[in-house]
């Protein structure tokens, strides 16, 4: 028996503009575009929460002052996590299956398990299994990137990384790549 599944809405929480969010233990499954979709919206937590079959990103965090803990990724198209803002903490998550799907990834094959573009952004503590390319890119020199444990990255494209610096220069502590 074949079981197809569709995602019909395109993005399954919005926030824009709504200070002081805090989004705790709630599975997330399935969205064309973004599962969480989240800007201007500072001093946001999500804890402790599950995603699953993103149709491009899992969290898009465009906001300050914001966490990200405890939560699980998994099945996402292009990049589980994907923050461009500043001050925030993305701690103890588990990513697994980024871009991995044949013909269901982004242009290229460009994906990240956390793509981090914002500045003073701490990752750590995370697990990333399983990616099309970057384990983690992030692409600003005051952003910490510690204690992350890597493996299986670069399944289609080999010319990224397990923690890609997209030349810069940041602090990359204790890093455990497999």
């Amino acid at each position: 028996t074949l079981s197809i599944k569709t995602p019909t809405i395109n993005n399954l929480l919005v926030t824009t503009n709504k200070n002081y969010t805090n989004v705790t233990g709630i599975t997330f499954d399935g969205a064309n575009n973004y599962i969480v979709s989240n800007s201007n919206s500072h001093y946001m937590n999500i804890n402790d929460c599950e995603f699953r079959n993103g149709g491009d990103v899992g969290i898009y965090f465009d906001s300050q002052y914001g966490t990200i803990r405890n939560c699980t990724l998994t099945d996402i198209v292009k990049d589980a996590i994907w923050a461009i803002d500043s001050d925030q903490e993305i701690t103890n998550n588990v990513v697994r299956r980024v871009g991995i799907h044949e013909g269901l990834s982004a242009v290229g094959g460009r994906t990240a398990g956390m793509r981090i573009g914002g500045n003073n952004i701490l990752v750590k503590y995370n697990t990333i299994d399983s990616t099309a390319y970057h384990g983690i890119t992030f692409s600003n020199a005051y952003d910490t990137i510690a204690n992350n444990t890597i493996s299986n990255f670069c399944l289609h494209l080999n010319d990224g990384g397990g923690i890609y610096t997209d030349g810069i220069t940041g602090t990359i502590l204790g890093k455990y790549i497999d």
